[in-house]
């Protein structure tokens, strides 16, 4: 995915696209949950931070 792709997946992410939302989670959430698990040191905890994380977004 370029960067223009990633820009209108995410601006249809914003707009309530479903599809578009679950392209992102599916793209980016290991790592950010590889990020989360450095910063927490738990899993159940990087696997909330990862949920909050994409819901706040």
């Amino acid at each position: 995915m370029d960067a223009t792709e990633a820009a209108a997946v995410l601006a249809r992410a914003r707009q309530g696209d479903s599809e578009a939302f679950r392209a992102l989670v599916e793209r980016h959430s290991r790592s950010v949950f590889r990020l989360a698990f450095r910063m927490t040191g738990n899993e159940q905890d990087a696997e909330d931070v990862v949920q909050e994380s994409f819901l706040r977004a």
